[in-house]
């Protein structure tokens, strides 16, 4: 959003205008930008990964069963096709590389120097490849019933993506189908209606619940990437098994005495303009902006000034709180846990 005129780059103060967010917030994308090169090599990790299941699955003995073993297979395939259809949006033709590259790979530009790259009808032709082939393998999870398996995709997050992949390749190249591999309307639409029908998804009962902790995993929730309480590799990317989203954009507390909310940096801030387009009777806009006013008196103990809260660069004083430094209480003790980068999931 901070590429567009919803949110501003924000940050520390102007030697802001050094970091990754203010280069895609002043569309001044460069290749070393932090957010774009690290983009480039977490969702090539990822590929890479996978494409070592798939190179070596058949050299493992003793499956518990040809199911587990098939359904390891989709798993793979699942993300392989999630990550190939993230990099294919973000940066059109890309290598596309079905092997893998090599140990302790950087994956720099020199890693991909001998790999040509390809039109994005190649790399949606195995997109829309891996994920028919993912669906018929995958188990039909009910996060519910099976807590353990929570974070891994199921048929119908395969077959969610396989909708949406080819939403946005018919529409934003003006296309009816990939008659190379069938994506069809008809197929795509049948696997959405695989999904209505199977009764496992609705939508909450409260539209601000989908950003709580107490509801991943909920009933809205196809498929959700899990994040852990752990910080980011600064020097590679922003790459993190935490959710450094969070922190980029909460509220620049001080103290770091506020009971629901830690500090955070004040990127992203949210513009008036967009905080004002909505009434303020629309439950979007309480669930999705808080004023820093608003976050002060949630706590009756805090105080707001200069000791307690830093105005940042670009600062209208209003947050994105859907993904927010919300802290996370002990339900043993009903007391904030310490700050982290990681207070929720992605869905």
């Amino acid at each position: 959003d901070v590429m567009s005129d919803d949110e501003f780059g924000g940050g520390e103060n102007s030697l802001t205008k050094a970091s990754g967010e203010y280069e895609m917030s002043s569309h001044d994308i460069k290749p070393t930008t932090s957010q774009i090169h690290g983009f480039w090599l977490i969702n090539y990790k990822g590929v890479n990964r996978a494409n070592v299941i798939l190179q070596n699955i058949d050299n493992v003995e003793n499956w518990e069963s040809d199911a587990v073993k098939n359904s390891v297979v989709g798993q793979a395939k699942f993300l392989r096709a999630f990550f190939y259809f993230r990099l294919v949006r973000m940066f059109g033709n890309i290598p596309l590389i079905t092997t893998t590259v090599k140990d302790g790979s950087a994956y720099t530009v020199q890693d991909y120097k001998e790999v040509q790259q390809v039109e994005p009808d190649k790399v949606y032709e195995l997109i829309f490849s891996d994920l028919e082939s993912a669906i018929t393998t995958l188990d039909t999870l009910d996060f519910s019933v099976t807590p353990e398996k929570a974070g891994r995709a199921s048929k119908y997050a395969a077959e969610a993506l396989y909708a949406r992949a080819f939403l946005y390749y018919t529409g934003y190249y003006g296309k009816t189908e990939l008659a190379s591999v069938g994506a069809t309307k008809d197929k795509a639409l049948g696997y959405i209606n695989d999904i209505i029908n199977s009764g496992k998804f609705d939508l909450e009962a409260n539209y601000g619940d989908n950003f709580l902790l107490s509801h991943e995993y909920g009933i809205e929730s196809i498929f959700e990437i899990s994040h852990m309480y752990k910080g980011a590799d600064w020097g590679n990317g922003y790459m993190s098994e935490g959710n450094m989203q969070s922190l980029m954009m909460g509220p620049r507390f001080l103290d770091d005495k506020h009971a629901l909310y830690s500090r955070g940096w004040s990127y992203g801030q949210v513009t008036q303009d967009l905080y004002e387009s909505y009434d303020p009777a629309d439950p979007r806009r309480s669930v999705c902006a808080i004023t820093v006013e608003e976050l002060a008196a949630l706590d009756p103990k805090f105080t707001l000034s200069d000791k307690t809260f830093e105005r940042g660069f670009e600062h209208t004083g209003i947050f994105n709180i859907k993904y927010t430094t919300k802290r996370k209480v002990n339900p043993d003790t009903g007391k904030a846990l310490p700050r982290s980068t990681a207070p929720g999931h992605r869905r």
